[in-house]
């Protein structure tokens, strides 16, 4: 369960149901946010904190200052005009693709999830402030902040390194939850398990090198990932290698070395917190 009011898979489904269903797979996420998420999603050759800065302006977001320039994958504006995903148009598209789910997740995570909770402890009169129908008042103001309500534009920016990584050393929470649902969003968990199942026993690393592989090519996701995320779905639901395996005794030593995927694997939940779910970052 999520802090934001619901859980990773229930975003996930909301998601799609308003984008009109789920897609044949890879998935066409940007269409997708398209619809479901009213945001205008725009490829930007050579994109960078500065180029994406100055093209925010469109949703009514002043001009950030003081913005020191690097290269990122993409970005997420949301402003009193209406928002925006920035993505880097050299990126292959399963980068692209997960860039944009990124994003989405942040909007629902932090934009969506925020209109909720203004409705609840504001009420329905405050949005529109959100919407930039009119401003807040200074009472209003301090109810926001003292009840977790952000009241100003959202800028977000995803960092691009050469080893795919953020940009930084610290990961924030918020970054572990959008990887979660961005995942969720491309490559549903109980999917993932369904297609595991039909290879029949494996051991531990052929079942690593399968999810691996399914992550890839079935739901298109980039290739740092894919390994992240099989690692953990194979690792949460088998918890490692076996014995045999480890010391190197041969694949059908012993029973347990067997690995055997049931689609009801799918409908477990992680006791996994947010910290160690989240990928780790070069």
């Amino acid at each position: 369960m999520s802090e934001h009011g619901g859980s990773t898979r229930y975003w996930a489904d909301w998601f799609w149901k308003r984008a009109g269903g789920r897609p044949s797979l890879p998935a066409d996420i940007g269409y997708a946010a398209m619809c479901a998420l009213e945001v205008y999603v725009e490829q930007v050759d050579n994109l960078t904190t500065v180029t994406a800065a100055s093209r925010i302006e469109g949703v009514g977001i002043r001009r950030p200052a003081g913005v020191s320039e690097r290269r990122i994958h993409g970005c997420l504006a949301v402003g009193r005009r209406g928002a925006a995903i920035l993505v880097e148009e050299s990126d292959n598209a399963a980068q692209k693709r997960f860039t944009i789910a990124h994003e989405c997740a942040h909007f629902i995570l932090e934009v969506r999830t925020n209109q909720k909770r203004a409705a609840i402890r504001l009420g329905p009169d405050f949005s529109r402030v959100l919407h930039g129908l009119r401003e807040a008042t200074p009472t209003e103001r301090i109810d926001a902040r003292l009840n977790n309500v952000r009241s100003d534009a959202l800028v977000h920016f995803m960092d691009r390194t050469a080893a795919g990584g953020y940009g930084c050393g610290r990961i924030h929470e918020a970054e572990c939850l959008a990887d979660d649902l961005a995942v969720e969003i491309l490559a549903p968990r109980s999917e993932l398990i369904k297609s595991l199942s039909s290879f029949g026993p494996m051991d531990f690393s052929e079942s690593l090198s399968a999810a691996r592989r399914t992550a890839k090519r079935r739901f298109g996701l980039p290739e740092t990932i894919a390994d992240w995320y099989a690692n953990r779905v194979v690792w949460q639901l088998k918890g490692g290698p076996s014995s045999a395996e480890r010391f190197g005794f041969g694949r059908w030593s012993s029973p347990q070395s067997s690995v055997v995927f049931s689609a009801a694997d799918g409908n477990r939940t992680s006791n996994d917190d947010g910290k160690q779910s989240c990928r780790k970052h070069e």
